[in-house]
């Protein structure tokens, strides 16, 4: 499909090919409902989207302990992405009939074994040194990143930690 112009003053472009294709207009943001029947509008911070209910998914990823659980890792930015998922996201798409897709991320120990250093890394927090307390200067590294043995960790209230969704 090629790009099609209205008006000088609205733009429309069609993303894609006769069958499977968007709708793009400089006035009204994005179509992404492919002629259905439903739609829904979003005001997001850049462009409109309009979608279809029907057609549409709300895929969350990685509701874990190890990235979102203050007594594990502190990562704001994180707790109030899964605040407002679960006090405005989960209950708009829920009410628009929009299908919740949870999709946990779970790792082997040969997964963790055979993972690259650079994914290793990612997930690290930090190289923490042990010191040998022999008087020397040398230390021991040790590594706390992804498949590293957390111990126990007790919450606030007492409860003993468990590795479970946050």
């Amino acid at each position: 499909m090629d790009k099609m112009f209205s008006n000088a003053d609205d733009e429309n472009i069609v993303i894609g090919n006769d069958s499977n294709f968007w709708r793009y207009s400089s006035k009204n943001g994005f179509d992404l409902t492919r002629q259905g029947d439903h739609s829904l509008r979003l005001q997001t911070t850049t462009q409109p989207i309009k979608i279809d209910p029907t057609r549409t998914a709300l895929v969350i990823i990685d509701m874990q302990n190890f990235f979102l659980h203050p007594v594990v890792r502190s990562h704001n930015t994180g707790l109030a992405a899964c605040e407002r998922l679960l006090q405005f996201a989960i209950p708009a798409a829920r009410k628009a009939g929009i299908q919740i897709i949870w999709l946990n991320w779970g790792l082997t120990e040969e997964d963790v074994d055979q993972a690259p250093p650079s994914l290793k890394r990612v997930f690290a927090r930090g190289l923490i040194t042990e010191s040998n307390n022999s008087g020397t200067s040398s230390s021991k590294p040790i590594y706390t990143g992804i498949g590293s043995e957390m111990g126990d960790v007790t919450l606030s209230n007492g409860e003993q930690w468990m590795a479970a969704d946050y």
